[in-house]
């Protein structure tokens, strides 16, 4: 029988690639990420590398985040060309765009899954969903079960089920682990992709970025994972945790996705897999070059706020690339039509970037939410429009600016 050393294996996921944070182009954020990855991809003397999910931010992506990605695929594969990547497509991909590709990467080793295959009678075909992980001498060190997104009719039907997308998601996992039993060796790890929503997962209380159904009824007990695979590489949950198991884990977003991700530890996981032993498994920290800052951290009365708005540092002769993004908390009575104004000239020559202005009242709820909301049906499209722009831009919108839009909107309605 061969004998393996331990492979090392990074995982991460949700990079969403093209992300704009609050309009900010995000693209030196993730240059430096990636830039990083490729750094602890040969440090670490990784043999594999997984990413589980929402590559890109939307379904189309831009030109300039599809090269990102590929320039990444180039740089990484040059710096350890025994390096290999397996991709699967979270929800925010395009399933079929992700692994159109593929042909040219047929030659490498680099696999993309996108989409989820069917045999002709229609069942699913695992030996695509299978992918040997080899060492650097060809050899199979292990197995990966490479599942991407599973949206509505990629999972096996479950006669009778009250929640037929949830246990189909554990059928399928479980007709996997039985399609690898036969042909793995005893020396050889098992380890699985998913992206998806886990019971007993932890959110920050205003984390929206990755919401279940109502109810919940997406979500996957961890013990499906936890029986059958070595490790399992998860995406969809931004915040880094492992998940009733050591051996379970989301690895969470490389950059903060929104301020309700200020205090999550980012990170990619180092995975030693050998055998079917417990595998080694170590958190490594990422950089994060663009913090978030909350000024004050509760908020204040407006020319307090503008105060320690000037009294930050200047921003001098750097570029604007990796400064802070910043929110605003302010204590107000209502409506301040003059507010981002005042802000914005207090931040004129400051290193920080305005991102949002937190309008609180004195019962301490966000002034957009301290009001009783209107039924839609009850408003003049105008109205909609006001109302968002006030909690947009913390101001009303200019006269010139509702005409236009009523202009517009009667044109369309015409």
């Amino acid at each position: 029988m061969p004998y393996f050393y331990g492979m090392k294996i990074i995982h991460t996921a949700d990079w969403h690639l093209g992300q704009r944070f609050y309009d900010y182009d995000r693209t030196f954020e993730h240059g430096a990420f990636l830039s990083h990855l490729t750094q602890l991809v040969v440090s670490q003397d990784a043999d594999a590398l997984l990413i589980s999910g929402d590559i890109f931010d939307v379904s189309n992506p831009s030109a300039i985040s599809i090269r990102q990605f590929y320039t990444f695929l180039k740089e990484v594969i040059a710096a350890r060309p025994t390096l290999q990547i397996i991709v699967t497509a979270g929800n925010h991909d395009s399933p079929s765009r992700l692994e159109a590709p593929q042909p040219l990467l047929d030659s490498t080793r680099i696999s993309i899954i996108g989409t989820v295959s069917k045999r002709p009678d229609g069942a699913i075909d695992y030996a695509a969903l299978t992918i040997p992980i080899q060492d650097a001498q060809g050899s199979i060190a292990g197995y990966c079960l490479a599942v991407p997104f599973l949206r509505p009719g990629d999972q096996p039907a479950v006669e009778g089920s009250e929640s037929p997308y949830t246990d189909g998601i554990v059928k399928l996992y479980e007709e996997a682990a039985e399609h690898i039993a036969p042909i793995r060796e005893p020396h050889q790890f098992v380890i699985a992709m998913g992206h998806l929503h886990t019971s007993g997962a932890a959110l920050s209380p205003d984390d929206k970025s990755e919401r279940t159904s109502v109810g919940g009824v997406e979500c996957v007990s961890p013990a499906v994972f936890s029986e059958r695979f070595t490790y399992t590489a998860l995406g969809h949950i931004h915040r880094a945790q492992r998940v009733g198991a050591d051996h379970v884990r989301y690895s969470g977003s490389p950059i903060p996705m929104s301020f309700s991700e200020e205090n999550y530890v980012h990170q990619v996981v180092l995975v030693e897999a050998e055998g079917s032993a417990p595998p080694t498994i170590t958190p490594l920290p990422l950089p994060i070059a663009a913090p978030l800052l909350r000024i004050p951290k509760t908020a204040r009365p407006l020319d307090e706020v503008v105060q320690l708005l000037r009294d930050l540092e200047d921003v001098g002769d750097r570029p604007m690339d990796g400064a802070p993004y910043l929110q605003v908390n302010v204590l107000v009575d209502g409506p301040e039509p003059g507010l981002k104004h005042r802000i914005q000239t207090a931040l004129e020559g400051k290193y920080a970037r305005l991102a949002r202005i937190e309008g609180v009242l004195p019962d301490g709820k966000p002034e957009e939410e301290s009001s009783t909301p209107d039924r839609l049906d009850q408003l003049q499209p105008v109205d909609v429009f006001t109302k968002k722009y006030r909690q947009t831009y913390q101001s009303d919108p200019s006269n010139q600016l509702v005409e236009l839009f009523n202009e517009l909107y009667h044109s369309i309605e015409n």
